[in-house]
């Protein structure tokens, strides 16, 4: 039976230094907002706002909020190995950042009186469709990537346990002070299976059975290192190369 492996632990520390960047880019957030409205009270002197003046200004506060909403969320969720929270940090950050920018241009230029009300409405209508179009090409083509590489884990899962056990077995063996017995396995482990194909598939799933099987078989025989157990390894390795080599050919059709 393998050995069960404990699961480490997140350090204390890297979840402090975590939670206090959060403090910090919440600060920055709340101090931009508050110097943002500050600068708009002084430019109009306490007069009155026009309605293209306080949308100018909404746009500003909304680009400011999503930007650092977006770090702050990023950064929470950065703790979090799910592949959801890192797909979205992946594909989330670029378009985020340019449409933040896009919106605190338009803004700028609110403000200065280069718009109407209804061109200034439009305009941002037209950067967040943008935005959100781009946002969801991304997140879809992050998802089949994904998809797939969670498709080979699984696919060359096989190989990969098969890779681990014979590397056991020939670290057994060489514990048994054998050499000669040692140098067979090693020879089938550098020149067949590092060479096999580790793409795992249906139509072979039968002969990986076998090979899993010979795989345990060998394992046992190698905890005695007796002369009968030493010839009954050698014949066991023979037919485990053998299917090994059916199953790349297997394979290759």
């Amino acid at each position: 039976m393998p050995n069960s492996v404990a699961i480490a632990e997140p350090p204390a520390s890297n979840n402090s230094m975590k939670n206090l960047s959060t403090t910090v880019w919440a600060f920055l957030w709340f101090a931009t907002l508050a110097i943002t409205v500050t600068i708009f009270v002084l430019l109009k002197d306490e007069q009155e706002y026009a309605t293209l003046e306080k949308l100018s200004m909404g746009g500003l506060l909304w680009a400011e909020s999503l930007f650092f909403g977006y770090i702050i969320y990023a950064d929470k969720f950065s703790r979090s190995s799910s592949s959801s929270a890192i797909a979205f940090q992946a594909t989330s950050g670029i378009p985020i950042s340019f449409y933040c920018l896009v919106a605190f241009l338009i803004g700028l230029l609110g403000f200065t009186g280069i718009f109407s009300v209804n061109a200034f409405i439009i305009v941002n209508l037209l950067a967040l469709l943008g935005w959100l179009l781009v946002q969801g090409s991304l997140a879809s083509a992050s998802q089949v990537v994904e998809r797939n590489d969670h498709q080979m884990i699984e696919a060359r899962a096989f190989y990969k346990k098969l890779q681990m056990n014979f590397s056991r077995i020939c670290m057994q063996v060489k514990t048994n002070h054998d050499e000669e017995l040692f140098n067979l396995f090693q020879h089938v482990n550098d020149e067949s299976l590092r060479y096999c194909n580790p793409d795992s598939r249906p139509k072979v799933q039968e002969l990986e059975n076998e090979l899993t099987e010979m795989t345990y078989q060998m394992i046992d025989l190698s905890q005695n290192g007796s002369l009968d157990n030493k010839n009954a390894l050698k014949n066991a390795l023979t037919n485990f190369k053998q299917a090994l080599i059916l199953r790349n050919e297997y394979l290759k059709n």
